[in-house]
């Protein structure tokens, strides 16, 4: 069958902007002494509702395909299929520029068979913007650090919400417009801000 020349061009203009949203993205897993690490298994979702994009396993240089990405918000997991690792989660943005992640994971402790179960802690959040000012309708994600425990808040006027902490150290995770604000606090650290009466400020730079 002969293609007629006029549409295939309206077909290569409306997949333009397809191409045009679309970004390099580029990974690499390393272990704690900056060497990369092979056969870790790499989790790709969207968090804008799309779910799981890809997983793939790193190769030996501790990498995984360069990838083409939407503009969004989206998290990598690494994980050792096996349990020789432990997993690493991370959230961020793809916009224009290409993006270059490296997440660094940790060989994985012999573990008992221990269980602590206490009472949820709860504590007030507050988001700021780059000039101190507190972000009202921020998402805030607080989840442990493997992301099974996770929930999203969004900040009042005053760019507080209270949030029930998950065990063991949490993650918090900030976004505003293209403003994405990540930190990891130890429970001992939050333990002593709830103790305290204190708030946990997080400021989008």
């Amino acid at each position: 069958m002969r293609h007629h020349p006029f549409l295939s061009l309206v077909a290569l203009t409306l997949a333009l902007p397809l191409w045009a949203n679309a970004t390099s993205f580029r990974l690499t897993v390393v272990d704690a002494t900056g060497a990369g690490f092979p056969d870790v298994l790499v989790i790709v979702k969207s968090l804008d509702g799309k779910g799981e994009l890809f997983r793939v396993l790193t190769d030996g240089a501790g990498k995984i395909p360069e990838r083409d990405l939407a503009q969004g918000l989206y998290r990598a997991i690494a994980t050792c299929p096996y349990g020789i690792c432990e997993t690493e989660v991370r959230e961020f943005f793809v916009r224009e520029k290409p993006v270059e992640l490296e997440l660094k994971v940790a060989v994985s402790p012999t573990k008992g068979n221990i269980a602590v179960i206490g009472p949820s802690l709860r504590m007030r959040v507050q988001v700021l913007n780059a000039a101190g000012m507190p972000v009202e309708s921020a998402a805030l994600l607080v989840r442990d650090e493997c992301a099974v425990d996770e929930r999203w808040y969004n900040t009042d006027t005053n760019g507080e919400v209270e949030v029930t902490l998950p065990d063991g150290a949490v993650i918090f995770a900030a976004v505003f417009k293209d403003f994405l604000a990540r930190e990891k606090v130890e429970r001992a650290k939050l333990e002593e801000f709830v103790t305290q009466g204190k708030k946990l400020v997080i400021q989008l730079r």
